[in-house]
């Protein structure tokens, strides 16, 4: 017979467990469909050189991501050795996919504190209908365990105030972890005190002061360090009442109207029910940590939520444009929260409302089926599906070239040969005039194209991965970034095709993808 405490434990982590389970299976699907975009390929190219090349890079630009870059080199280093992944997209986002599981499980262990295993188990299983927490399952980037760093950092909180003394520095240690993965993060002290002063008050609040006191101080450097490559971020927007409004429709629900108003509205009618059944959180007297979990949880997640987004919002305005929608997705589980609370208050009505969690789930379901496609990370990137072309069609000893001059990218074509360098094994390339690693660069500095003339001639086929033609501009913005401009193009009228076709070549076939084109030339017989 087994004895009770022992049933509870088996109970109590078999729900955070099936429900990480279940988000596995969700982040997996179709994980290496989609094409990479140009931060994944940054995340290829720093993560996959040596550690001394890695760290001339992180002392000149991206040192708010070198905790993800170290890890990644790690992680690609093992995942060749196991020969089963090498430099695949599904390789490099698998440790994104993993992060949001864990995230989706601990999440269930978190709202089980909070309330009860029925609202633990809703919270976990919201959090992966979430647009924002399925992109980032999808993205060879940090931010997945951001989000992770989040839900584990607010459990060491709840867990501190409870039981104080050594788990305050926990608490502590947790966040300097999570400040050190990704900066931002570190606004989360300005929600953690929120939880603590109506947890604790004013007088009982000093543990938080001296923990967040050495969380600063530890980071400082780091953070004073970061700062110093803020050109890096020139490109964000200024700030201006678009801001505002990207952050409404691109934090949590891009791509998803029907999930964000049905979201509104269990998260509306949950603060609402919370409000009617009792008295105002004004009109109640005594320490918040002995009135409704409801409404506990509410004030929780609105400080997760939204005092992160008004801290680099100000900082925004008032200093250097920092908010771009995926910075703050480690907020997104406070939503979750939110909307969990709804379903509860709604399911003390009646059991039903329990059904909304499908409704949420068939909501959602056109977006994650879009992010799953082969154009659907940010922007309708191709560049995966222009490099496989290549490996696909082209033989061992042809040439391959890169347009350089793109309207629409912050580099060259040539960053594909970084990111997916097993797909260009075996064919000849003129080689960049310096390459990344040892300028401690992200990308590769193009040759002049003039050099592309003698080194043509002992090509019998060129393959050019090279922009799109299009007979028109246009412009986008996606998922709240910087505008892209697509000029008018066509390759024939291009500098590139000017020198290959002087050398003797001769466009053989073009096949266009999303926005690249891959054009083959060879020599008339």
């Amino acid at each position: 017979m087994t004895h009770p405490a022992l049933a509870r434990i088996r109970e109590r982590s078999w729900w955070p467990l099936g429900i990480g389970v279940l988000a596995l299976v969700v982040s997996l699907w179709h994980l290496g469909v989609p094409s990479y975009w140009y931060d994944e390929m940054a995340t290829v190219s720093a993560a996959n050189r040596p550690l001394p090349d890695m760290d001339r890079l992180l002392s000149h630009v991206d040192a708010v991501h070198g905790a993800y870059y170290v890890v990644m080199h790690f992680w690609f280093d093992a995942t060749r050795d196991w020969g089963a992944f090498g430099l695949s997209q599904e390789a490099a986002r698998l440790p994104s996919a993993l992060a949001v599981a864990a995230s989706a499980g601990v999440m269930v262990v978190l709202g089980t504190k909070l309330i009860g295993t029925r609202f633990g188990v809703v919270a976990g299983l919201i959090t992966m209908t979430i647009p924002r927490v399925l992109w980032a399952a999808n993205e060879a980037r940090g931010y997945s365990f951001s989000i992770l760093f989040a839900v584990l950092t607010m459990l060491a909180l709840l867990v501190a105030i409870e039981r104080g003394r050594a788990w305050w520095l926990l608490y502590a240690a947790a966040m300097v972890l999570s400040g050190a993965w990704f900066l931002l993060s570190i606004t989360l002290l300005g929600a953690h005190a929120v939880v603590v002063l109506t947890r604790r008050g004013r007088r009982r609040s000093w543990p938080f002061a001296v923990a967040a006191g050495i969380t600063l101080a530890v980071l400082a450097p780091f953070a004073v360090f970061v700062h110093g490559q803020a050109a890096q971020i020139s490109w964000i927007p200024p700030f201006s009442g678009g801001t505002i409004g990207d952050y409404l429709h691109f934090e949590f629900v891009q791509g998803a109207p029907g999930y964000a108003v049905a979201a509104a509205l269990i998260v509306a009618a949950g603060i609402g029910l919370t409000l009617w059944r009792q008295p105002a959180p004004w009109k109640q007297t005594g320490p918040w940590r002995q009135q409704s979990g409801a409404r506990a949880v509410i004030v929780l997640a609105l400080a997760w939520l939204a005092v992160p987004a008004i801290l680099v919002l100000v900082y925004s305005w008032l200093a250097t444009p920092t908010y771009v929608p995926r910075y703050l997705a480690f907020t997104a589980p406070a939503l979750a929260l939110l909307i969990a609370v709804g379903v509860e208050k709604l399911v003390e009505l009646h059991r039903s409302a329990l059904l909304l969690i499908p409704v949420l789930v068939v909501l959602v379901a056109p977006t994650y089926l879009a992010q799953r496609t082969a154009y659907g990370h940010i922007g309708g990137s191709d560049f995966s599906a222009a490099a496989a072309f290549v490996r696909s069609h082209a033989r061992p000893g042809d040439c391959v070239a890169f347009e350089s001059q793109i309207s629409w990218s912050p580099a060259s074509d040539r960053m594909i040969l970084l990111a997916a360098p097993n797909d260009f094994r075996g064919l000849a390339d003129i080689g960049p005039a310096v390459a990344a690693d040892r300028a401690g660069t992200l990308w590769d500095t193009d040759r002049p194209q003039q050099d592309y003339g003698p080194w043509a001639r002992a090509c019998a086929t060129v393959w050019v991965i090279t922009d799109g033609d299009r007979g028109r501009r246009t412009v986008i913005r996606p998922a709240g970034g910087v505008h892209w401009i697509f000029d008018p193009f066509r390759f024939t009228d291009s500098g590139l095709y000017r020198v290959l076709a002087a050398s003797g070549l001769r466009v053989d076939s073009a096949t266009r993808f999303n926005h690249s084109q891959v054009v083959r030339l060879t020599r008339p017989s």
